[in-house]
């Protein structure tokens, strides 16, 4: 293992690499068992990309059977590096909406819709029907479109939620019966298929769960494995049910809690822009109950320097100077913390993120392949190295990447001419949607060779905003009482 690359891993792996005894008995650890402040929330509104991610209660059997299951079927490891945690969830969708539209009659398909002033489709569903995007500061002026983004990822989270749970009901049931166990993520997929079309509500503030659609029953009321003993799969649902209760992982519960959220480093100091945020989130998820927002670059460092549970757990990162940098859509943030104080002058926000690169290859191929293609296809595409055209897919055309070349190229030249070496940072850390795009990070990580990529950079802020939302609910316990938020300060 390179130098690099064995710094990278000792920063992400948290407490079993970086931290002894001794030194976790000097830091400030604080259980949130017995504070019953639910489920926390990162929500991150990105202009490419919508993301949320949720983090409850650990249980140290559910972390055992997730281990097991993952290592004897040779799935993804929930363990934070390669795949979410397991007392977290992620949802992340192209930031686009549109309007539904009416049902034509004869149609079998059945769509997941956001009810707003009229039902609206979200995310990729939005392709088919003249999708909106607002990649710009206007967003925030725009009374739906936030919101109905919001509301659209909490209802996909409470779903996911309600899929995680049928999954874990079938791998016991599996066990139980002494089966070959199934990969998770698969097992996953096809419950989410099940659950397409069936109703979930996040702006309902009353208990219930969700309303399935008459098209389906509810999960709970079907038998989805034939010949189960009926009893004993009740059973072991309402044991697991009431884990996740406990837990504040059930459906219901995934909708109402402390959130974090925030702007790029320069939207943060314009006035009212913070609020103005607030409003649009909290108006698609009127269960949020406190929220502040912050600068985004600096989620990034929380997604390292704390856990799900608000405890510090990286000791590297708690002294000296760190940088990081948000590699963004729209915008490139940057940002410092000297002894895990941010220092608001080094916030910065460069209008170099990957909207250009991405708009310079939609014409390239579109023109090579005379036909228009959404924006999202062209990141899907340029993901993939390949592209879907008609019912092929096919190879990319030659040099179709230099636009994402030459960006990876300016972004390292800003960063040598502000920071020269970069020798005076301990980390620079490199997250945001597009720090997975080796073109644009390669020229940065071959200049600074402190640069670390944060773990899942696609999800990191809104995991950052998370970990933050427990660690300043646990600093301010008289005040996590479920009580309306005014606004996001």
């Amino acid at each position: 293992m390179s130098a690099a690359r064995d710094r990278e891993h000792i920063i992400s792996s948290g407490l079993a690499a970086n931290t002894s005894s001794t030194h976790l008995a000097s830091m400030e650890i604080i259980s949130l068992a017995g504070l019953r402040i639910g489920p926390r929330f990162g929500v991150n509104a990105g202009h490419g990309w919508m993301k949320l991610v949720a983090v409850f209660e650990r249980d140290e059997e559910a972390e055992r059977l997730a281990m097991e299951t993952a290592r004897l079927t040779g799935d993804l490891v929930p363990d934070g590096t390669q795949a979410p945690r397991e007392n977290e969830l992620e949802v992340v969708f192209p930031a686009m909406i549109a309007e539904a539209g009416p049902q034509v009659e004869g149609s079998i398909a059945r769509v997941d819709t956001v009810l707003w002033d009229k039902p609206y489709v979200v995310g990729e569903d939005a392709l088919a029907r003249n999708p909106r995007s607002i990649p710009a500061q206007v967003r925030l002026q725009d009374e739906e479109f936030i919101p109905i983004l919001v509301r659209g990822a909490f209802a996909r989270l409470m779903k996911l939620a309600q899929a995680r749970i049928n999954v874990l009901v079938a791998q016991e049931m599996t066990r139980l019966r002494g089966q070959p166990l199934r990969r998770y993520t698969l097992i996953l997929a096809e419950e989410l298929e099940e659950l397409t079309g069936t109703r979930f509500s996040p702006e309902n503030t009353g208990h219930g769960q969700y309303t399935a659609t008459a098209s389906r029953k509810a999960p709970a009321q079907r038998e989805p494995y034939p010949g189960a003993d009926s009893t004993l799969e009740r059973q072991v649902r309402e044991r697991i049910e009431a884990r996740e209760r406990a837990r504040g992982a059930m459906p219901d519960q995934l909708k109402g809690g402390p959130a974090r959220t925030g702007l790029p480093a320069a939207w943060v100091k314009l006035p009212g822009y913070s609020s103005m945020l607030g409003k649009r989130i909290r108006a698609g998820a009127p269960g949020i109950t406190a929220m502040k927002s912050i600068a985004e670059p600096l989620a990034l460092f929380y997604a390292l320097a704390l856990d799900g549970d608000g405890n510090r757990v990286n000791p590297s990162l708690m002294k000296g100077r760190q940088s990081f940098v948000d590699l963004g859509y729209l915008s490139i943030d940057l940002g410092e913390v000297y002894d895990m104080r941010p220092e608001d002058e080094s916030l910065d926000t460069w209008e170099l993120g990957a909207s250009g690169p991405v708009q310079q290859i939609r014409s390239h191929i579109s023109a090579h392949f005379d036909r228009q293609f959404e924006t999202y296809e062209v990141e899907i595409a340029i993901r993939m190295g390949k592209i879907k055209v008609g019912s092929r897919v096919r190879d990319l055309p030659l040099h179709w990447d230099q636009p994402l070349i030459k960006r990876g190229m300016v972004i390292k030249d800003r960063l040598v001419a502000r920071w020269k070496s970069g020798l005076q940072f301990e980390n620079i850390l490199l997250g945001g949607g597009w720090a997975a795009e080796e073109r644009i990070v390669a020229p940065i990580q071959q200049t600074f060779d402190n640069s670390l990529l944060v773990v899942r950079p696609q999800t990191a802020v809104a995991r950052g905003y998370a970990y933050l939302a427990a660690y300043q609910t646990l600093q301010e316990p008289s005040r996590h009482a479920h009580q309306p938020a005014e606004g996001a300060r």
